[in-house]
């Protein structure tokens, strides 16, 4: 439920052009949770070399809400990427992998937008609804 595979795809791509070649290429991967965003590079052998994270906020606007701005993640993994690449002195990333939480909800525009902030996983606001339907069901 991120923006968009593409952006993201885009800005690990732009973030690994970044990088100069080494004889022993790492393995970029990239975790988006609830609280933050984490990167991390690993030999091919499957131990940590480095990690970078970065958090952003959640948005509490009523009770029972649980909203967060999608730019604010777009910003923290490029944060993350960047600090995770520095921190590895600029290696040969030979592949990646993203994982980010499921059931949260991000309306987007014709190009990609986000037109509302995000309805993440934990929020609540149609729990009354969801308890009909259930009802209903059985």
């Amino acid at each position: 439920s991120q923006i968009t595979a593409s952006r993201q795809l885009s800005a690990v791509v732009f973030a690994c052009a970044l990088c100069t070649v080494t004889t022993s290429p790492l393995f970029l991967g990239i975790d988006g949770g609830t609280e933050s965003i984490r990167a991390a590079l690993f030999d091919q052998k499957g131990s940590l070399v480095a990690m970078h994270s970065k958090e952003y906020r959640t948005l509490f606007p009523k009770a029972g809400w649980a909203e967060q701005n999608p730019q604010e993640w777009w910003d923290a993994m490029g944060d993350a990427v960047k600090g995770v690449i520095a921190k590895a002195d600029n290696p040969e990333v030979a592949g990646m992998c993203v994982d980010t939480t499921c059931c949260s909800v991000v309306a987007l525009g014709a190009g990609g937008e986000p037109l509302a902030p995000a309805i993440l996983w934990m929020d609540q606001r149609a729990a009354q609804e969801a308890t009909d339907i259930l009802q209903k069901a059985k």
